[in-house]
C-alpha cells in the first residue's frame, strides 16, 4: 500500500507504460500461444482432447463429458434448506433487476402509412462458463443464466470443472437444477471456452459465451470473438472507494478494499481521499488486521496494487473517477453531488449500507463487470447482453417516392451505381 497524491496518480493512470496489464511480453505471447493450440486440438480431437485436458491440467480421468441429470437432481435434494433460502433469494433479487433492464420491440405507424420499428429477439444458444479448482462460484451461475432466461434464451449449457468427486461443485449442480439447466459438461479451462464454440461429439456450439475465468480462458475469448459472442474480457477484480474523512468509517472502509483484494493477487483497490489523517488511519487498520485474514497470502499480494489517493477536493476525485472507470465505486459519505457527475464507473454503491459485497451476490445488479477501464465505453452484464436487434422497414409509396431521388443522388456520389439502379426500378414500376 503506498499513500500517494492525486497528480502521481493521474500519470499513472494516463502512462499506458504503467498499466502492466496492457504489456506484451515473452508470458503474453507464451499464453498466447498455448491456448492457440487448446483452440486447434480441440476443434481437431473434440471429446477426446477435453479429457486429455482434464487429465492434464486437473489430474483427473473422465470417461463422459456431459453430467448426467441424476447427479443434477441428487445435488439440489441433498442441498440444505440453509443453502436453498440463500439461493432463492439471490435468485428473486437478481430476476427482479434484470426484467426492469430488458429491450422492447417497438413499431411506428407514420402518417403516410410507413412502418419503422425494432424487433428484439433473443439468442439462440448460450453457454455459461463457471470456474472451478480451488474455489466454486454458484453465484456467477446465477449472474450468467438469470439474465439469459430473462431474455428469453431457451437452450443454456453450462460448462466448468470436475473436481475430486468426479463431478462438478455439487452447489453450482444444485443451483443449475433449481433454474432449470440440465445440460452441464465437467470440463474447464480454455478448452472448455473452445468447445463451446467450436462444438465436440459431447457439446453442441453455442451462439454465445458468457461467464469469468482465469488469464487462459480470458485469452481464449479473444481468439474466439468473431466465430461465438462474448460478453467481455474481464479481468482481476478492482474496487475505487471514495470517502471524507469519517473516522467511524475507517474499519468499513478497510474491509471494502480487503474484500476485492482476496480475489486475486493482481486485484486492484484504490481509496481515494481529501483526508490524509483517514488514509493513513486505514492504512494502519490494515496492517494490523492483515494476518488474521484467511486469505492473507492473496491478500498481501494484491495490495502491492493498493493506492490511497490524496485529493485536493471532490472534483478532482470526479477525475480520477472517470479517467479510472472502475469496476466497482463504493462511496462512503454525502454521495448526491458525486454521483450527478460521475460518468465511468462500472457499478456504483452508495449510502450507509451498500457494499460492492451486496453487489456481488443479491442486491440485483450484474456482478460481471467491466474492468481494465472498461466502463468508460462498456456495461455491466445484463438480460440485454442476450438478444439482439433486427431493424424494421415498411415503407409507403409517398416516403419512397419523396426518398428515392435523394438515394439516387447519395449513391451517384459513392460511385454505387447499382444501388441507384434498384431505386430507379422501384420507380418504373
Amino acid at each position: 500500500m503506498k499513500i500517494i497524491n492525486a497528480a502521481t496518480y493521474l500519470d499513472i493512470i494516463n502512462n499506458p507504460q504503467a498499466q502492466s496489464n496492457t504489456d506484451i511480453t515473452a508470458e503474453n505471447i507464451k499464453l498466447s500461444e498455448q491456448v492457440k493450440e487448446i483452440i486447434r486440438n480441440v476443434n481437431q480431437n473434440g471429446d477426446q482432447a477435453l479429457k486429455d485436458y482434464t487429465k492434464k491440467f486437473d489430474n483427473l480421468l473422465i470417461n463422459q463429458i456431459k453430467v448426467p441429470e441424476q447427479a443434477i437432481n441428487d445435488a439440489f435434494v441433498n442441498l440444505s434448506l440453509e443453502k436453498l433460502d440463500v439461493f432463492k433469494i439471490a435468485i428473486e433479487q437478481i430476476n427482479y433487476f434484470q426484467k426492469k433492464n430488458l429491450l422492447q420491440s417497438w413499431q411506428e405507424i407514420q402518417p403516410d402509412g410507413t412502418k419503422l420499428g425494432q424487433i428484439v429477439t433473443p439468442i439462440d444458444r448460450v453457454g455459461v462458463y463457471i470456474p472451478g479448482g480451488k474455489a466454486a462460484y454458484p453465484s456467477s451461475v446465477i449472474m450468467n443464466v438469470v439474465p439469459a432466461q430473462i431474455a428469453g434464451v431457451k437452450n443454456i449449457a453450462v460448462a466448468t470443472p470436475p473436481s475430486n468427486n468426479m463431478l462438478p461443485n455439487l452447489d453450482v449442480l444444485a443451483v443449475c437444477h433449481l433454474l432449470g439447466v440440465n445440460e452441464v459438461y465437467m470440463v474447464g479451462g480454455a478448452q472448455a471456452l473452445a468447445a463451446l464454440a467450436l462444438g465436440t461429439e459431447s457439446i453442441k456450439k453455442v451462439d454465445k459465451i458468457c461467464g469469468p475465468g482465469n488469464q487462459f480462458v480470458t485469452e481464449a475469448k479473444k481468439q474466439l470473438v468473431g466465430i461465438v459472442g462474448i460478453d467481455s474480457l474481464a479481468g482481476p477484480s478492482e474496487v475505487m472507494v471514495y470517502s471524507d474523512y469519517h473516522e467511524n468509517k475507517v474499519k468499513d472502509i478497510a474491509y471494502e478494499l480487503l474484500a476485492q483484494a482476496e480475489h486475486d493477487p493482481l486485484a486492484k483497490v484504490t481509496l481515494i481521499t481529501p483526508s490524509l489523517i483517514l488514509a493513513e488511519a486505514v492504512k494502519k487498520f490494515i496492517v494490523e488486521i492483515l494476518n488474521q485474514q484467511e486469505r492473507k497470502i492473496i491478500i498481501k499480494q494484491a495490495l502491492n496494487n493498493c493506492s490511497l489517493v490524496i485529493v485536493k477536493d471532490k472534483s478532482q476525485a470526479i477525475e480520477i473517477i472517470n479517467q479510472e472507470a472502475p469496476e466497482h465505486l463504493v462511496i462512503i459519505g454525502q454521495h448526491d453531488d458525486l454521483l450527478k457527475n460521475i460518468k465511468n464507473a462500472g457499478a456504483i454503491f452508495a449510502g450507509d449500507y451498500a457494499t460492492a459485497v451486496t453487489g456481488d451476490y443479491m442486491a440485483g445488479p450484474n456482478h460481471t463487470i467491466p474492468t481494465n477501464r472498461a466502463a468508460r465505453f462498456s456495461s455491466p452484464l445484463s438480460a440485454n447482453d442476450f438478444v439482439k436487434t433486427s431493424s424494421f422497414v415498411d415503407l409507403s409509396e409517398h416516403k419512397f417516392k419523396q426518398l428515392a431521388p435523394r438515394i439516387i443522388r447519395f449513391a451517384d456520389m459513392e460511385g454505387l451505381f447499382a444501388h441507384t439502379k434498384v431505386i430507379k426500378a422501384k420507380l418504373d414500376d
